[in-house]
């Protein structure tokens, strides 16, 4: 099994991690808690509120991270802003962009997303 977490980063480059027995999670977890200390939560703190970063992502900026997560970002702060069909609409379009055969755990998680914020895509 192996976990990516590299698009997050300023370069967005993929790093990978092993995550067989006898690899240490522990060191693991530092690095990953490293690159979310020094990277994805300044980056986060640039925006004041939840609206803030929605409107960046609605804007269109070249912002980190692949568009797959971008889009479920954007959904969860649309419906928490009240605006749940429109969330629905951006999962419901993640859904149709990769309705492609071998994608059924993305769609999964999709449809998993769209009933923990109460949304129908």
């Amino acid at each position: 099994m192996q976990a990516e977490i590299g698009r997050l980063l300023p370069d967005g480059e993929p790093v990978w991690w092993s995550l067989k027995p006898g690899v240490s999670s522990a060191l693991i977890a530092r690095e990953v808690q490293a690159l979310l200390r020094d990277t994805a939560l300044p980056f986060l703190a640039r925006f004041p509120t939840e609206a803030a970063l929605l409107a960046e992502l609605q804007g269109g900026a070249e912002l980190p991270g692949f568009s797959a997560m971008r889009e479920r970002c954007r959904a969860v702060l649309l419906a928490r802003s009240g605006k749940k069909g429109e969330a629905g609409k951006v999962l419901a379009a993640l859904l149709e962009a990769n309705s492609a055969a071998g994608l059924e755990g993305f769609r999964e998680s999709v449809q998993e997303l769209a009933k923990r914020i109460g949304v129908k895509p």
